[in-house]
């Protein structure tokens, strides 16, 4: 927008004073009118007198004039004559004395001299002016043209470094650190461009410290975690021993849980793929919930839908978001929704509960390692916040997609897309 606007104001200025100065009563006020008395009188001269025919013919030649000489009983002109008489008349009177006057008609200006009894009409003619000044302009609109256009890519190819700074924003947004930005560039859109690849390696490098540091503590707890589990057999309260027992199993739960995000870091590099019957291993999930609150409803396909897939992964994913549908659905609600939808390409899986909803401003976080909608992490409202950052990426290691859609207080829909292949 800004170089169409360059290029209006140029047209318009460049337009307007070419136009101001080719203007005949300019051209008259600034080239003729001072000395036109002198000219005309020399021009008279010129053609001596009585009036050499040869003589005007060759200055109308010359000087693209025509010429009009007449007496009270001759008359001629230089060629067929193009103004008409009552111009002299109706034109614009510059200068009007009984032996001279001096205007312009619809592109035509003229002097008309008195002497000795002959009338001398010089006309010249401006068309030719306005031809030259409409090719001018033609010129000038392709010259403006193709100035702004070379300008225009000039600054494209200038600030090309910035397209590819807001991609790399975006893939590091979403979670893809490996993008890097290319340039070549020595300036300092180049300089920022590096910048930024550097900003990412050090990102990556945390991140990837920050995971290998849970990974080692993990491995490190399991023999902890046994030697209580053997040690606890030794005690007597049953009370103690439960809630003892309920929470290294959950511990345990949470080291799983890491373990198996580490291994699907490298997206089907893990992955055991076999044919899967989804509505069959649906329905076997199932049973594990047959009596939990408010219940679930499997919307079965009369066909049955096969899916390449790693069987057991995607069990550990339905498990999570089915179990998530269960604790946060309120009992009395209607039932959980399952339904299972077969596309042209891709398998969708709905997964709908009634419950609490998640609110919009938690909804982009919810997939992020540890994060919970309830900040006090009560371990009565939620687990530790890996399940569904494993849901997403088992669903990511399949080449799918998993979305949410949720309204606070009324439902949430997890919904997750899987190629067929």
């Amino acid at each position: 927008m800004i170089f169409l606007f360059t290029a209006v104001i140029l047209f318009v200025l460049v337009g307007g004073v070419a136009s101001y100065l080719s203007d005949p009563s300019r051209l008259i006020h600034q080239k003729f009118q001072q000395n036109i008395a002198q000219y005309a009188s020399f021009l008279i001269e010129k053609i001596d007198f009585p009036p050499n025919q040869e003589i005007a013919q060759s200055l109308s030649d010359d000087l693209g004039l025509d010429i009009n000489i007449s007496s009270s009983n001759s008359s001629w002109q230089s060629v067929d004559y193009r103004l008409p008489a009552y111009a002299l008349d109706k034109g614009h009177q510059l200068l009007s004395t009984s032996e001279m006057k001096i205007g312009h008609y619809r592109g035509y200006s003229y002097v008309v001299a008195n002497k000795s009894n002959h009338e001398y009409i010089f006309v010249l003619s401006h068309r030719r002016f306005a031809e030259s000044k409409g090719v001018f302009l033609v010129s000038l609109i392709i010259i403006v043209f193709i100035v702004i256009a070379l300008c225009y890519y000039l600054v494209r190819w200038l600030f090309k470094p910035l397209d590819a700074l807001g991609e790399g924003v975006k893939q590091i947004s979403e979670g893809n650190f490996d993008f890097r930005v290319e340039t070549r560039r020595q300036d300092e859109l180049g300089q920022l461009a590096e910048g930024f690849n550097h900003m990412s390696d050090k990102i990556q490098t945390m991140l990837s410290e920050k995971e290998q540091l849970l990974l080692d503590v993990s491995h490190e707890l399991r023999s902890p975690i046994t030697r209580a589990k053997l040690a606890l057999e030794l005690v007597d309260d049953k009370k103690s021993k439960s809630d003892i027992q309920d929470d290294l199993r959950e511990m345990e739960g949470m080291i799983a849980e890491l373990l198996e995000s580490a291994r699907l870091n490298n997206p089907g590099s893990n992955l055991s793929k076999d044919s899967v019957h989804l509505n069959a291993l649906i329905q076997s999930l199932l049973v594990d919930y047959s009596r939990s609150k408010p219940g679930i409803t499997f919307a079965d396909l009369d066909k049955e839908v096969v899916l390449i897939a790693d069987s057991s992964r995607l069990q550990i994913c339905l498990r999570n978001i089915i179990e998530n549908a269960l604790k946060y659905s309120r009992h009395q609600n209607k039932p959980v929704e399952i339904e299972v939808k077969e596309l042209s390409d891709k398998v969708q899986i709905d997964i709908t509960d009634f419950g609490i909803g998640v609110p919009a401003s938690d909804q982009k976080h919810i997939f992020e390692p540890f994060y919970r909608v309830d900040k006090s992490r009560n371990s009565k409202t939620g687990g530790y916040g890996l399940g569904l950052s494993l849901c997403k990426k088992i669903v990511n290691a399949h080449g799918g997609e998993i979305l949410l859609e949720s309204i606070e207080d009324r439902e949430t829909r997890f919904t997750l897309i899987f190629p067929k292949v």
